[in-house]
């Protein structure tokens, strides 16, 4: 099937945190399902509403009627991510507002393909990932709830193989190139669209204690003071792709 014109809504995992291009800017999966799009539309036109630490609410409120406006064909909306992670976390909460996200979608593009996801466990890979696993246990039932509610189609990554090492980023919460590939090629299966060319990803090998040492030393404190400064950095990042345009 071909679609004409994509938006993504999310955060940082739709954004492409973890995964850059060769001059330095964020690609992710969004960006790989839209250059998969291309080849079945050639006039595909593509717009990433995404940005860093947003929570669910706020995707609804600001990303959503934004993306409406655009009347797409195709949305793709991955949310609750941050609030799984802050201090505090109200289940019911978060659930039902992932719900009515999906409902505000649904009500004003009924014919539109709505694509979201399930999270996989990366509690083998992550310390920190064992302690939010609960919390991304209500992420995936509220993105099932939804998927039977509103017709969406779902990717169920929670139910794939483990995600492996070398599938995750320095920040072990975000993919890596790898990550965002697995990401692009379930969502490209489950809309039959061409799936995203791997050849630009060579496996690199890495020294582990050095790799570990980044980890503690910079990765860490720097995810810390982000979470600290959430509002500040919300302000100050603009959506990643506002307008749709060509891919």
């Amino acid at each position: 099937m071909s679609y004409r014109r994509f938006v993504a809504v999310g955060d940082s995992l739709t954004e492409g945190k973890g995964d850059t291009y060769p001059n330095g800017e964020l690609r992710g999966f969004a960006d790989m399902i839209s250059h998969g799009l291309r080849f079945a539309a050639p006039e595909a036109m593509y717009a990433n509403l995404a940005r860093p630490s947003v929570r669910a609410h706020e995707v609804r409120r600001d990303q959503v009627p934004q993306a409406v406006a655009m009347a797409p064909d195709l949305v793709t909306a991955v949310a609750g991510i941050n609030d799984a992670i802050a201090l505090a976390f109200p289940r019911r909460r978060v659930h039902d507002e992932i719900l009515a996200l999906f409902g505000d979608l649904r009500r004003a593009l009924p014919d539109a393909t709505i694509v979201t996801c399930t999270l996989p466990d990366l509690g083998h890979l992550s310390a920190v990932a064992r302690v939010w696993r609960g919390r991304v246990h209500v992420l995936n039932d509220a993105a099932r709830d939804a998927a039977r509610a509103h017709g969406l189609v779902l990717v169920d990554l929670e139910d794939d193989l483990p995600m492996t090492a070398d599938e995750l980023a320095l920040d072990r919460v975000h993919p890596s190139p790898l990550g965002h590939l697995r990401f692009a090629r379930r969502f490209a299966q489950a809309l039959d669209v061409p799936e995203p060319d791997p050849s630009y990803l060579a496996r690199r090998p890495r020294a582990e204690r050095l790799y570990r040492l980044y980890r503690t030393a910079v990765v860490a404190p720097r995810f810390i003071t982000k979470r600290v400064a959430r509002d500040t950095l919300i302000a100050g990042q603009p959506p990643k792709r506002p307008q749709l345009e060509h891919v």
